[in-house]
């Protein structure tokens, strides 16, 4: 008996922790001793894969006791999911808060007051009469339910994700944004996103004139970024048009490596890391000008160094923001959502550059490159 309350206590351990493959290895053993152990059932809920298996092991937690009501809350969960919703079920929330006494079989028994019934430890209510036997932290129960649907719907508030999106936090980012995705608010991200680089077409040009006579060189740092300052409506619009092709790649690839998210939510998230990635990408524009305002003499080789990094940065961030949003749309690995967004993107590269260059102008240049230039380079540097 100790040895199989041990198994169960490191099954819990390892569910708790989120070592999902380490607990259903225990849980599966201690089910194997004692079949009928409704809380190796309760906890391997938290450790299967897909809502279909957890819903099955929470249906056998209540054939063995019909009272548990954490796999009632649990069953209920499930219930009010709505499809693309089924990321939220893969962290168990019906398991937070369950003190281990209660798990254990260690909580004493409750009598009810009024009926004299005994229920288990830890029944809220009685079983029999309806009495409550001990109260509920309702402030708290609250509260939890508000960091998952605090997010309001108003389309200013998609900037909210950019803070998660900005730490490479893909759950805080784009978790929050599956409940609340729809075509509206999906143009809300492209627009408000898009505002960041009309401001900066903007805003340089008015400070460039407001510094212009102490001398200064505030447009010496964007000399070398042209693309960022030349972006007009036609440029947007090919941005957004980009960010659709895009998303369609990207949905075809990740359902062909198992997701099963859908095309609203996936193409929400898409257009939400897009946005953040046009307001991350302004604001280390910007910031580079104000750099070359507030260090006077600042050019050559140091400018052309920090022109190099804001565009690696920001070629970089891209990728990143979009395996973090096609992970939680599809809830696939993240190391196949990296491979799907460097596919997708080459594909989209590949398609910008066949459309601007037909393919039989275009591998002559590209060899002639090579053989001309990149080629001779490196025999001369070896």
């Amino acid at each position: 008996m100790s040895g199989v309350a041990d198994l169960l206590r490191r099954g819990i351990a390892a569910a708790r922790a989120g070592r999902k493959q380490e607990a259903e290895q225990l849980l599966r053993q201690v089910i194997a001793k004692e079949p009928e152990n409704e809380w190796a059932w309760f906890w391997l809920s938290a450790a299967v894969g897909g809502i279909d298996a957890q819903r099955e092991c929470l249906h056998r937690v209540l054939e063995i006791n019909p009272d548990n009501g954490y796999a009632r809350s649990g069953l209920a969960f499930l219930s009010r999911l709505r499809p693309g919703q089924e990321w939220q079920a893969e962290s168990a929330p019906w398991t937070e808060g369950i003190d281990e006494q209660v798990m254990l079989g260690s909580e004493p028994p409750r009598r009810c007051p009024r009926c004299g019934t005994v229920n288990p430890g830890w029944a809220y209510t009685c079983s029999r009469c309806g009495a409550v036997l001990q109260t509920i932290d309702l402030v708290g129960v609250v509260q939890q339910e508000e960091r998952i649907y605090s997010r309001a719907s108003e389309g200013l508030t998609v900037m909210e994700a950019w803070a998660g999106a900005i730490a490479l936090n893909g759950d805080a980012a784009f978790g929050p944004e599956v409940e609340l995705a729809s075509w509206r608010r999906s143009l809300s991200a492209l627009i408000i996103g898009s505002l960041f680089f009309v401001l900066l077409r903007s805003v340089v040009p008015a400070l460039v004139w407001m510094l212009g006579p102490r001398g200064m060189r505030p447009l010496s740092a964007l000399s070398t970024l042209p693309l960022f300052l030349e972006i007009d409506a036609w440029g947007l619009g090919g941005i957004w048009i980009a960010a659709l092709a895009l998303a369609l790649v990207l949905f075809l690839l990740a359902r062909l490596m198992g997701g099963s998210g859908g095309f609203l939510v996936h193409f929400h998230l898409i257009s939400v890391a897009v946005s953040a990635w046009m307001f991350v990408t302004s604001a280390l524009v910007f910031l580079l000008w104000l750099v070359s305002v507030v260090i006077p003499g600042m050019e050559g080789r140091l400018l052309s160094g920090l022109s190099f990094v804001v565009v690696f940065l920001s070629l970089s961030y891209l990728p990143a923001l979009l395996t973090q949003a096609l992970r939680v749309a599809h809830r696939i690995a993240g190391i196949l959502a990296l491979v799907g967004v460097m596919i997708g993107l080459g594909a989209l590269v590949a398609g910008v550059v066949a459309l601007r260059f037909p393919l039989q102008d275009a591998v002559p240049v590209v060899i002639r490159v090579i053989l001309g230039d990149v080629l001779p380079q490196l025999i001369g540097a070896g």
